[in-house]
């Protein structure tokens, strides 16, 4: 087959034993890798890499370290960024390419993900998706006030999607520098990847990612867009980020500021209605109250309805990981069995070392 014209770009910070793996896997694909390290101390094992690019960019947050590599050493018509937990199939990279070429109204195109546990020597798969119905979102309206609205309909992450090159360039050259919260980081990307074109879900494996401890996730009130608009302490990162965005869709649209404004907001009020707003002052009471008697007078119910919900969502887990095999198909299915083989092969290395 011929070589992709794309180039995967991964960060990494303070993770360099997941780096090992992840380039490890990236290498056999035969196209440009771009490792941008914002660890204090380099990384060093690159022996035999035959198309790695390492860029140490000690303590630069992301994704600000990402800004400049990528707009001056991004060649090629397509990208990708691959966290260095994560391992993107090249068949699911490959379709998503294909798909880009043949419809040049979509900026980006990502396929299913899964997540995945080591547990003594074994995988432990899930879908890594709030819901299994987020399969079936759509992000193809001609408008892109109105893909904005889509975009959180049913909303999935879209920083590792495959994108147009000049899109993600210009989503980073766009970037605000007043953020630093990794969630309204994450919403700022996925709300102007809304804005670039047309976005992609396709029915084909694509990546799988170690639940693995994250650097930058352990805001209080992770992807709670309601309490981050109105937490002190992110207040100004959050004005920035509505103004970004809010720019962008005005140019795109041709509408006044404020006019582009609300469809930002109603953007965001969306998201923060499906993550279900702070209680009110008595359901926030009933459930303190309902907590302690679970401690105390309930005590041994609430171990038993602890563990019958457990059993539940183990159920509805293998439902889950079922219903996005049985639509990738047995390629697809066959693929990330090979996957998890080639994880289980790298952990079993990494211990004999």
């Amino acid at each position: 087959m011929p070589a992709l014209p794309l180039t995967i770009v991964i960060p990494t910070y303070r993770r360099h034993h997941l780096l090992a793996k992840a380039l490890a896997h990236y290498d056999a694909f035969g196209v440009p890798i771009l490792v941008v390290d914002s660890t204090p101390e380099p990384y060093t094992d690159l022996a035999g890499l035959k198309n790695v690019e390492y860029l140490h960019r000690p303590d630069e947050p992301l994704p600000h370290k990402l800004c400049a590599p990528v707009r001056d050493r991004v060649k090629t018509p397509y990208m990708v960024m691959s966290a260095d937990d994560s391992f993107t199939s090249l068949s699911g990279i490959r379709a998503c390419v294909e798909f880009l070429e043949a419809n040049p109204d979509y900026a980006s195109a990502q396929g299913y993900y899964f997540g995945y546990r080591l547990r003594g020597g074994e995988v432990d798969l899930d879908l890594y998706y709030r819901s299994v119905e987020t399969l079936d979102s759509v992000v193809d309206s001609d408008r892109p006030e109105d893909r904005l609205i889509q975009m959180f309909t049913r909303y999935s992450a879209m920083f590792y999607a495959v994108y147009r090159t000049p899109c993600q360039q210009e989503m980073l050259r766009r970037f605000p520098d007043a953020i630093r919260n990794y969630c309204i980081a994450e919403f700022y990307f996925a709300m102007m990847t809304a804005l670039c074109g047309k976005h992609a879900l396709l029915p084909v494996f694509y990546q799988l990612q170690e639940h693995a401890p994250g650097i930058g996730h352990n805001e209080t009130f992770r992807n709670d867009m309601h309490r981050l608009a109105t937490k002190p302490r992110y207040i100004p990162e959050f004005g920035a980020f509505v103004e970004a965005v809010t720019a962008y869709l005005a140019e795109l649209s041709g509408r006044p500021a404020e006019e582009a404004r609300i469809f930002v907001m109603k953007a965001v009020a969306l998201q923060a209605w499906q993550r279900k707003m702070e209680k009110s002052l008595s359901a926030r009471l009933h459930s303190e109250w309902q907590t302690l008697l679970n401690k105390t007078v309930f005590k041994a119910r609430k171990r038993e309805q602890t563990r019958a919900r457990r059993a539940a969502e183990a159920v509805h887990l293998r439902r889950a990981v079922d219903g996005a095999l049985e639509k990738v198909g047995p390629a697809g299915a066959a693929e990330l069995d090979s996957l998890v083989q080639e994880v289980l092969r790298m952990e079993v290395l990494r211990k004999v070392e």
